[in-house]
């Protein structure tokens, strides 16, 4: 009796190619996209280490250069000033000459900015370093996020712009551990090798603009180079991916935005519908708040505030300063894990409460004659809840 031969086994079926009508949710960052949108984040890193290191070198600058109170403040504080000017020019730059171009002229800025900073021996010297250093930073604020969202699948897009400001925190912490670093130098050498340092980070952004970040899928489309923006796609995506159909709804956004554009122009927000009027001071108002919740009076005198509540050893300090800013930085990891599974406005009021009674607690503290321990820890909830 002869054995039948089995049947060959049938052929495993291929799984149906991905495309952009199912759950995006089931797409994985790919390593592409994760690899571009850290070397945007990276641009970051500029604003962060100029807070840490402005934070560590006021008292310095202003001993070495003669400054009176009212010329450092102005030097600290017009960084925000010069920002808007950047963040408003930057667009124009994103839009007519590309994303990476904008990298670029943002990194040229800050190079220039902080040369000029680091050498100047007079205050009008230190403020033309700080116009050009605020441009700067304010341009690559603007280009960061957007060229993450465009590079990003939409469902991951809440997390991975939060890199942006990751880096922020990372360039905080870069810069105060410069100070620790640089601390048993003169302190006139000491403040300007803080500042120089500073550069390092826009060479690397140029190179990583020119040789390995492409360019935004969205800006080749919009310069009708649609053949350049599906081969980006299709590196962003994971293989198999229905790229042409995003291709689509790039074109349809797009078009949709000009359309709009032209028949409705400035008119929908100089006379906004209920619905608009909503929207507009939803943004404008989270955008002032993020501001006047008093940020920026506590990172740049942190070291003030140190100093007043008792902690007088220059290390010391810097080594909480390093430590606040590490505590922010971790609570950034656990914000932007939390952004697209609780949303955006529950961990928005929690965040805002949290920072009203942590400035609170700081502000009564110095009433009630600064302790130390009071002071810190206010500091470090305050660093957290506004993370």
């Amino acid at each position: 009796m002869t054995d039948t031969p089995s049947p060959p086994p049938s052929p495993t079926p291929s799984p149906p190619p991905l495309t952009n009508t199912q759950d995006e949710l089931r797409v994985p960052i790919t390593s592409n996209v994760k690899k571009f949108a850290m070397c945007a984040a990276l641009n970051s890193c500029n604003l962060g280490f100029d807070i840490g290191v402005n934070t560590g070198t006021a008292d310095l600058i202003q001993d070495s250069l003669d400054l009176s109170d009212t010329q450092l403040e102005i030097f600290i504080g017009s960084i925000n000033i010069f920002g808007m000017v950047g963040a408003l020019g930057a667009s124009f730059v994103c839009d007519k000459y590309g994303r990476r171009s904008a990298f670029r002229f943002a990194a040229y800025l800050f190079i220039v900015g902080v040369f000029c900073t680091a050498v100047a021996n007079s205050y009008e010297v230190l403020m033309m370093g700080r116009v050009l250093v605020g441009i700067g930073v304010g341009s690559g604020l603007a280009i960061d996020p957007l060229y993450i969202a465009e590079i990003s699948p939409s469902a991951h897009r809440g997390n991975l712009v939060t890199w942006s400001e990751l880096a922020i925190n990372l360039g905080i912490v870069l810069g105060f551990i410069s100070l620790l670093a640089y601390s048993p130098i003169e302190d006139d050498a000491q403040w300007r090798l803080m500042v120089a340092t500073g550069n390092i980070l826009p060479f690397v952004m140029i190179y990583l603009s020119l040789y390995v970040m492409p360019e935004s899928p969205r800006w080749l489309v919009s310069q009708n180079k649609v053949e350049e923006a599906t081969q980006v796609l299709r590196d962003l995506y994971p293989a198999g991916y229905d790229v042409a159909s995003v291709v689509k709804e790039i074109k349809s956004s797009i078009e949709e935005e000009k359309l709009v554009e032209k028949n409705v122009g400035w008119d929908a927000i100089i006379w906004p519908t209920p619905a608009v009027r909503r929207m507009i001071v939803v943004g404008i108002g989270s955008a002032i708040a993020q501001q006047i919740c008093g940020i920026d009076a506590i990172q740049y005198y942190l070291v003030e505030i140190l100093e007043e509540s008792g902690v007088d050893d220059t290390n010391e300090r810097a080594l909480w300063l390093i430590l606040f800013s590490v505590l922010k930085f971790s609570f950034i990891l656990v914000a932007a894990h939390l952004f697209d599974k609780k949303g955006r406005r529950p961990l928005f009021i929690f965040s805002l409460s949290g920072m009203i009674l942590s400035l609170l607690v700081i502000s009564f503290n110095f009433y009630g004659g600064a302790s130390k321990g009071l002071t810190i820890s206010g500091i470090a909830f305050y660093m957290s809840f506004f993370s």
